[in-house]
């Protein structure tokens, strides 16, 4: 069975268009999201889902070379960009939980050029890294079917957005994902 054909949620999803830094000052000026963009964990949770054959679609039958190219030094591969993913999905649970569950959590920014080198994406088997980042993605997702309205809310300070909520947590990695496959898309195609 191909990879493709493991990955089995509807890729029609909207995953959102806004660019992280239109959302960045949204977040900055109004002390998150207002209202009226706020949709409910269900919804969300299935975006999260959807992001995965999203990503498989670019990378899966690449050749090796090309998944592994670098467009320029310093850029990211199409594969390391598959990791970064795990990663901000994994990073952005973690401040979501902290967000419904401390009182407004200070949420340090990461390093994501470190993460993605350390963790040797570069060299690592893409079936394993799209299972991870589906793992991923699940995780994210069944802690977001949990939340409500309330939790949605639950506000925290983060060290380069400033005060943000549970809701950013997820709609923040979600905005970035048209930006994310296009850099793969670009990394790919050399």
């Amino acid at each position: 069975m191909s990879l493709r054909r493991r990955i089995n949620v509807d890729s029609r999803v909207s995953i959102g268009r806004n660019r992280p830094s239109q959302h960045r000052a949204a977040v900055g000026n109004s002390g998150g999201l207002c209202h009226a963009f706020v949709v409910s964990g269900g919804q969300l949770a299935e975006r999260l889902r959807a992001t995965v054959p999203l990503v498989a679609e670019v990378v899966v039958d690449l050749p090796d070379i090309r998944l592994r190219a670098r467009p320029r030094p310093g850029e990211w591969s199409a594969i390391e960009v598959v990791g970064h993913l795990i990663d901000k999905f994994d990073h952005w649970a973690v401040r979501a939980r902290r967000a419904v569950s401390e009182e407004f959590p200070h949420l340090d920014p990461y390093d994501q050029d470190r993460c993605v080198r350390d963790s040797g994406y570069q060299d690592a088997d893409l079936t394993l890294l799209l299972g991870r980042l589906a793992a991923s993605a699940e995780r994210f997702a069944r802690f977001v079917e949990t939340l409500d309205a309330t939790a949605m809310e639950r506000p925290a300070d983060h060290g380069e957005y400033g005060r943000i909520s549970a809701h950013d947590c997820v709609v923040l990695p979600l905005q970035s994902m048209p930006e994310h496959l296009a850099q793969a898309r670009a990394a790919a195609s050399g």
